[in-house]
């Protein structure tokens, strides 16, 4: 289980939007959030994407799901 707890505080486009802005603007801070944050806790699938392509560890491992997919 995890040591996080969700909570439906509604939904925050913009918080989402400075997560990904910070990491554009500085790519070493993704390092900051790589073990509280996945792709997954996005609401915005996008958001979810975006944050992926930025972690090289999420990219790799999707690339992978990606190969292993019929069709």
């Amino acid at each position: 289980m995890s040591q996080f707890t969700y909570i439906s505080a509604g939904i925050h486009f913009e918080a989402e939007e400075g997560i990904l802005g910070g990491i554009l603007l500085d790519p070493e801070a993704i390092e900051r959030v790589l073990e509280i944050l996945e792709p997954r806790m996005f609401y915005l699938q996008a958001h979810g994407d975006i944050y992926a392509a930025a972690n090289p560890q999420w990219s790799y491992l999707r690339s992978l799901e990606r190969s292993f997919q019929p069709g």
